[in-house]
């Protein structure tokens, strides 16, 4: 997830939960919710709004995805961003993204290779292969 979405989206789930401990206090804070005699429900939903504020703070601290710009070519071991008048434009493997991988590369790197390196060295069948002859 980019790091624009996230923010927005702790934004927006700050506002709900701010919005429903309103509606249920009558104040902004929401402890108040934990604090007085209200239902069972209200602090369960504000359990669960919490949770989803806290998770995408420790998203958007510990769990930064590196850039475009840091990325190395796993075929050609360079740069993405410093090659691409040699070697093309990166591009996303269309397999790897499946598979909840990021792997970039350049696409004349890609044509010349034929295939993904990763998805290669993942690919079950590439190893009965290699075992045949």
């Amino acid at each position: 997830m980019l790091k624009k979405q996230s923010i927005a989206g702790l934004i927006v789930w700050a506002l709900i939960a701010l919005g429903v401990t309103y509606l249920i206090t009558g104040s902004l804070n929401p402890i108040n919710v934990y604090q007085e005699n209200v239902s069972l429900i209200a602090k369960i939903i504000m359990s669960v709004l919490l949770a989803y504020v806290i998770l995408i703070i420790i998203g958007l601290l510990f769990m930064s995805a590196p850039g475009i710009s840091e990325m190395i070519c796993p075929i050609c071991n360079k740069n993405l961003m410093s090659f691409v008048s040699v070697y093309g434009q990166p591009d996303t493997c269309p397999n790897c993204r499946t598979h909840g991988r990021i792997t970039m590369y350049h696409r004349n790197c890609y044509k010349a290779a034929g295939q993904c390196p990763v998805c290669a060295e993942y690919d079950p069948m590439n190893d009965l292969h290699k075992n045949t002859f």
